[in-house]
């Protein structure tokens, strides 16, 4: 078991290293931008999947992020907000763009394949993906805001202040999305339970 302060330091040395790599970017060192995407393109896929719920439109997001990353890495300021902030803050506004476009285009008969229900092969597995399936359906049934709060709060277990500030909003306000939506998953959840 860590102890707080021990996490707590590691924290720190982890902001202080993506300041660094940030500041290496910003002068266009290409080493530093592939150690910054190492370090955080599976939380950017994670965070973009949250919103999106689409695999391949999530990566397709996360990567775009990161392409910004490196355009507008001159524009980041130390202490004005944490790599890791700015870089969802960057994630978020690039689901918003890919929603925008994909609510302008014509809607096809696109089938969904979902890899976690072809390999639930045992009973288990398959009730365990029917329980993740009928809960990403819930997010989904959530209005765009509280979905991307409960992602953020409770799928990327971010702090309010860290949602707050990746969603460009007040604490008060993100609390006000969390709470809107937890009233709104109550009932269907409790439904999802008397099932079992």
């Amino acid at each position: 078991m860590t102890s707080p302060l021990h996490t707590a330091q590691e924290e720190e040395a982890a902001t202080a290293a993506d300041e660094a790599l940030m500041a290496a970017i910003a002068l266009g060192d290409a080493k530093a931008y592939d150690k910054l995407v190492r370090r955080h393109l599976k939380r950017a896929y994670n965070v973009a999947y949250g919103m999106l719920y689409n695999a391949a439109d999530a990566q397709d997001a996360a990567q775009d992020a990161m392409m910004r990353v490196w355009i507008y890495a001159p524009t980041w300021r130390a202490g004005e907000s944490a790599v890791t902030t700015w870089l969802h803050r960057i994630v978020v506004n690039c689901c918003y763009d890919f929603l925008r476009k994909k609510s302008r285009q014509p809607q096809g008969g696109e089938v969904s394949v979902d890899i976690e229900d072809m390999t639930a092969n045992t009973e288990q597995g398959y009730a365990d993906a029917e329980k993740k399936k009928r809960l990403r359906a819930m997010l989904r049934s959530l209005p765009e805001r509280q979905r991307m709060a409960v992602t953020l709060c409770y799928l990327e277990e971010m702090s309010n202040a860290e949602a707050a500030a990746v969603m460009g909003v007040h604490i008060k306000a993100l609390e006000g999305l969390l709470v809107r939506a937890r009233r709104a998953l109550k009932p269907m959840l409790e439904a999802l339970a008397d099932k079992e």
